[in-house]
């Protein structure tokens, strides 16, 4: 089921930015879809919404056409959107040449039409989830959380581990914006799309258990691979000087960041599974130990 979504997903981003796009906005498209659609991308924000789909139910092999499976479609490539606008812009600040294996927009285009570029994919995200104002609204604040933590990493930067007002919480909450945050979106999209009759009169998001639950999950997924991802990229980080929770550890305690890194992702996932402890504990294992996999290779 996930490779036909996937096939599906790549198809309606390629689509989406082509059709949507102005008829003289061709120089977006074109420094757009190399990123949206290239085969580097793992997809890892989409199959966590089809993945707690299938959790709720929503989503089987047998039920391709179900309406309910064309809004988890739509919030799967809205989320990829989000992510892909985020990197677009990651890589004017960070002035980064390459992107998934090949050159990144701004190297190719410029700051200006990358940025631009940006700003499209993600309006376009938004008018993917406007069939549901909750949806819309959620994705909204989540990007406000990322911009914000992408901020406070440039603030960031230069900083010492040791610095008296830099701990392991001020990191950890750069993290949570700058990953986790969508990974919580991806729960909370899956969980409302999992409903037969998707109110959208209902903003009481706090009766939706699978919402929640799904959320909550995601959020300690995305920090699990944040901060593991932190810790592959220790060396550039630090080279770059960026202040990440591995950085951190290996300052201020002489080498442990690798052991620090993985119990912290240890503790992650097993609050991930605790948020899903109502869901068939061998769908929950399967789901982590998949994810975990991930993860322990850049452990």
């Amino acid at each position: 089921a996930l490779a036909s979504l996937e096939t599906r997903l790549r198809r309606g981003v390629h689509d989406h930015a082509r059709d949507r796009a102005h008829p003289h906005a061709s120089l977006l498209v074109d420094a757009t879809l190399p990123l949206l659609c290239a085969p580097a991308a793992k997809r890892i924000r989409a199959r966590l919404v089809f993945t707690f789909a299938q959790l709720a139910g929503t989503v089987d092999a047998d039920h391709a056409a179900d309406e309910r499976l064309d809004r988890i479609v739509e919030c799967a490539k809205a989320v990829e959107l989000i992510h892909a606008a985020s990197l677009l812009h990651d890589d004017v600040v960070d002035e980064a040449d390459m992107r998934r294996g090949l050159p990144s927009a701004n190297a190719r285009f410029g700051n200006a039409a990358a940025v631009l570029a940006g700003d499209h994919v993600l309006a376009t995200a938004m008018q993917t989830l406007s069939f549901d104002p909750r949806m819309m609204n959620a994705a909204i604040d989540v990007v406000r959380q990322m911009s914000a933590s992408a901020v406070a990493e440039i603030e960031l930067r230069g900083r010492r581990a040791g610095d008296v007002d830099v701990d392991d919480a001020t990191l950890e909450d750069v993290a949570l914006g700058k990953t986790a945050a969508l990974f919580g979106l991806c729960g909370r999209l899956a969980g409302w799309s999992s409903s037969a009759d998707n109110d959208n009169d209902n903003d009481d998001d706090d009766d939706d258990d699978d919402a929640r639950r799904f959320e909550a999950a995601g959020v300690a997924l995305g920090l699990a691979f944040q901060i593991a991802d932190d810790w592959h990229d220790i060396d550039d980080d630090r080279a770059a000087g960026m202040l990440t929770l591995p950085v951190r550890w290996d300052e201020i305690a002489h080498g442990s960041a690798r052991e620090r890194t993985a119990q912290f992702v240890r503790a992650k996932v097993d609050a991930a599974r605790d948020a899903l402890a109502v869901y068939p504990r061998a769908s929950v294992d399967a789901m982590l130990d998949a994810f975990g996999g991930a993860v322990a290779a850049w452990l």
